[in-house]
């Protein structure tokens, strides 16, 4: 099962369907328990959307298309955060680094998500942890440049 299958599962359980769509601008939107995912991208770009959808679902209430509104443009990105949490994360960043991957492409792949969500997700926990972090005996610094090192004992 891909990463795109395995969100439809979780939305299904949640009583949330998943419908691709033809249509221009979004990738995705949720309206009350349906998400339309854009048809024409690739499964891992769904799979980015519908995670982000899902985060809307968690975390936000009512229409937020209208983004010139400071509170809409606040939950927008509640929404994304919520998938950068459940796509990426930092354990996710971690489990790259042991699974070798040296570049924002393998780790992109073996995260199953976009570079370009991967790059936002990044941005993302760098403005919120700053330089570095440590995890599970393992430090992950964001400047000056994405490093994970295991801590010694």
């Amino acid at each position: 099962m891909n990463c795109y299958e395995t969100l439809i599962d979780r939305a299904d359980q949640l009583g949330i369907s998943v419908i691709d769509m033809d249509f221009k601008g979004r990738n995705g939107r949720i309206m009350n328990d349906t998400i339309f995912i854009r048809r024409d991208m690739l499964t891992v770009g769904k799979a980015c959307a519908t995670s982000e959808e899902l985060g809307h679902h968690f975390t936000g209430t009512g229409d937020i298309l209208n983004q010139n509104l400071p509170n809409n443009e606040k939950q927008e990105m509640k929404g994304k955060i919520w998938a950068y949490n459940d796509r990426v994360g930092l354990r996710g960043i971690i489990k790259a680094y042991h699974d070798g991957c040296r570049n924002l492409y393998e780790m992109a792949d073996t995260l199953e998500v976009t570079e370009e969500f991967l790059q936002d997700a990044l941005v993302y926990f760098h403005s919120k942890f700053g330089q570095y972090t440590i995890l599970d005996n393992c430090i992950i610094y964001f400047e000056p440049t994405l490093a994970v090192f295991d801590m010694i004992a």
